[in-house]
């Protein structure tokens, strides 16, 4: 087709062309060709839509917006591509774009069920709950053989607000309602009543001008209907239930789902009888939930074990406990034991980023956890003022979105989550209040990208083999694979804050990079940051766990000033650094003499500087050789003290107690 295909013309020829480009990955090509057609004054409206989707697959949404547009303006009933545009304009946060689209007349008969539910997601995120059930239950009705229109609709549903759900709520037989009808045997007859004119029996509805529908409206629990008449008698039943056809379709669902859909994952029906509560049968019925919960929290902990080994990145740690990466982001900087691995810690390494920097021209290109990162530590803004615009992917925003939405689903009701540690379970509950602070949170990060960061189309993927790119893409996160091809271009550089992410980079892109220190330390070269301030970050990079976060004798003095010379928080967490497991020796002794040195000429320490000291050298010689690492420090005391003998001769005697204090 290469040969003889006419690359400027929508031909037959061109077309399977396309097709093959398509296919196998290669956009570039695939979009080359739709480029030149483009140019033609009436072009193809499939080429109008290739062109657009390979832009939105490059993350080139505002490219993409335009020829949806063009498309629409020739073809302004295309459902499909309407649903198209109204979902980049929510990804681009043009919202007044999407509400106009959600308040028009949608067509969803042209929908395929995939596209239904992206229209429910739509409709669900910008708050239109009645909108998003109806939807949803429609949908439900009419491919009721998917098990994706259950697993969609239940979730839906289990999102429900008292509050704002009311609707949902029925106690009086009506249209749009489940009524529940027991015989005199015994036997129990659901209705459902549909005002409309394709009901199903089969499932169980009648119209309103039903015969039974007609003795069921407006009635209550415990009421009598007649069922039937006939020369043997009259068949009588009492209403025993009513609900909403709504929640009576997700309870069904619910109930049903696993033997309906047994290949299906990712909902479980457990049936617990009522026994009492003070019965040891009645929590054995837990079980099953519990095991759940002890080898989900033993998965978890195994693969933490793996990243803290340095063999998976935080993206594919994301993937293998099924988690959102910024979840795992805020779990990580919270143990101590496996923390964010951000470099090695050598000074040859930081010498080297640094050297990335002296570039003036160049642009970074933050990931998804760094840019976590710079906005709790509240640097954002200095950083865009020193290097300018951050470079950010499109994928990188839609992963912030997607938590926003995600948390927006949980408030209004309590939650709770149970983990297994030690040995014992740990259930933590998650207040409403708790859901608001963080979706402020990340809602103001959104704000802030629109800013201050340039939004850059991955063209780098138009090249990739399709397979290649998703087997990579499922490997590292999509947004971390997308950072990292963005910084695979000339004058880019990738500011990540995992070695291994990094690592890959440069192995597989030639991409060079840097972490949030590097760009501490050029800031308060560049003087936007005092002395003061760099070391107040980097104790919070320490207290997050980030290894191996490089501190110096002024990082010491700044926590000792913070824990008001006493150790607790932050001083002991800062002294920890220095020890055998996470600083080489010299550089330990080397920090811990520096420290010595200025702590001597604090103008006032309101206890005695023995007990830091006596810290310092439990922290200096732990995992390592006591006798070697004490003869080194005194030597390098004796230097550093030169000029101030007393002072040599009082740490001496400090020493030496610690000496006897010390099985050496």
């Amino acid at each position: 087709y290469e040969k003889i295909a006419d690359r400027t013309q929508y031909t037959p020829l061109t077309r399977k062309l396309l097709c093959c480009y398509y296919q196998t990955g290669e956009l570039g090509q695939a979009l080359e060709i739709c480029q030149s057609i483009l140019k033609q004054k009436e072009p193809s409206s499939e080429i109008i839509e290739l062109a657009a989707g390979i832009q939105e697959e490059w993350g080139n949404l505002s490219e993409s917006r335009r020829l949806c547009e063009r498309y629409l303006a020739a073809h302004p009933d295309d459902e499909l591509m309407r649903l198209r545009k109204a979902s980049l304009d929510f990804r681009t946060q043009a919202l007044d774009e999407v509400d106009r689209y959600l308040q028009s007349d949608i067509d969803t008969s042209k929908l395929d069920l995939v596209n239904i539910l992206r229209l429910a997601e739509i409709y669900s995120a910008r708050g239109h709950r009645r909108k998003t059930i109806d939807l949803l239950y429609e949908t439900l009705r009419k491919h009721y053989n998917d098990g994706r229109a259950h697993e969609k609709y239940i979730f839906e549903c289990l999102l429900r607000n008292q509050g704002d759900d009311a609707w949902l709520n029925a106690t009086q037989a009506d249209v749009d309602t489940a009524i529940c009808v027991e015989d005199e045997s015994g036997k129990r007859i659901w209705y459902i009543i549909e005002d409309r004119e394709d009901v199903e029996i089969d499932r169980d509805e009648i119209q309103p001008s039903h015969k039974i529908a007609q003795q069921l409206l407006e009635k209550s629990v415990g009421e009598e209907i007649v069922l039937g008449d006939s020369p043997l008698g009259k068949k009588k039943g009492k209403i025993v239930e009513i609900k909403s056809k709504y929640v009576h379709a997700c309870l069904d669902s619910m109930e049903n789902f696993e033997t309906r859909f047994p290949d299906a994952s990712g909902l479980h029906h457990l049936i617990i009888q009522g026994l009492d509560s003070d019965d040891q049968e009645y929590w054995r019925q837990f079980e099953p939930i519990l095991q759940q919960v002890r080898n989900r929290s033993e998965g978890i902990d195994n693969a933490k074990d793996i990243y803290k080994k340095g063999k998976i990145t935080i993206g594919e740690l994301a993937d293998a406990v099924n988690e959102h990466p910024i979840d795992i982001w805020g779990s990580l900087i919270c143990e101590e034991d496996v923390g964010i691995r951000c470099c090695e810690g050598n000074e040859l390494e930081r010498e080297a980023a640094l050297k990335l920097l002296q570039n003036k021209n160049i642009t970074l290109v933050i990931d998804l956890i760094t840019l976590m990162n710079i906005y709790v530590l509240k640097i954002h803004d200095i950083v865009v003022e020193t290097f300018g615009k951050l470079g950010i992917a499109q994928s990188t925003v839609d992963e912030i979105q997607q938590k926003i939405y995600e948390i927006h689903g949980m408030q209004g009701r309590s939650l709770m989550t149970m983990g297994y540690e030690g040995g014992q379970y740990i259930r933590r509950e998650i207040t409403e209040e708790e859901l608001r602070r963080k979706s402020e949170h990340l809602e103001n990060l959104v704000v802030w990208i629109q800013e201050n960061c340039e939004v850059l189309p991955v063209s780098a993927v138009g090249n990739m083999d399709r397979e290649q790119r998703n087997k990579l893409e499922k490997l590292l996160g999509k947004s971390f694979h997308d950072t990292v091809l963005l910084a695979s271009e000339t004058d880019k550089l990738l500011w990540s804050d995992e070695s291994m992410l990094r690592l890959f980079a440069e192995k597989e892109y030639n991409a060079d990079g840097i972490w949030t220190q590097i760009v501490l330390m050029k800031c308060q070269e560049l003087n936007k940051l005092d002395n003061s301030a760099y070391e107040k970050k980097v104790i919070y990079l320490v207290l997050s766990n980030y290894r191996h976060t490089a501190i110096n004798g002024d990082t010491l003095i700044e926590a000792g000033r913070q824990s008001k010379w006493q150790l607790g928080l932050p001083l002991d967490q800062i002294l920890k650094t220095l020890n055998g497991k996470y600083c080489d020796e010299d550089s330990a002794i080397g920090v811990a003499v520096n420290f010595v040195y200025q702590l001597w000429q604090e103008p006032f320490i309101p206890y005695s500087s023995d007990t830091l000291i006596f810290a310092v050298l439990d922290v200096i010689t732990e995992e390592r050789n006591r006798r070697v690492v004490l003869d080194k420090f005194m030597r390098d005391v004796n230097s550093k003290f030169f000029l101030l003998p007393l002072a040599i001769e009082k740490i001496e005697e400090t020493v030496q107690a610690w000496r006897h204090a010390h099985i050496m």
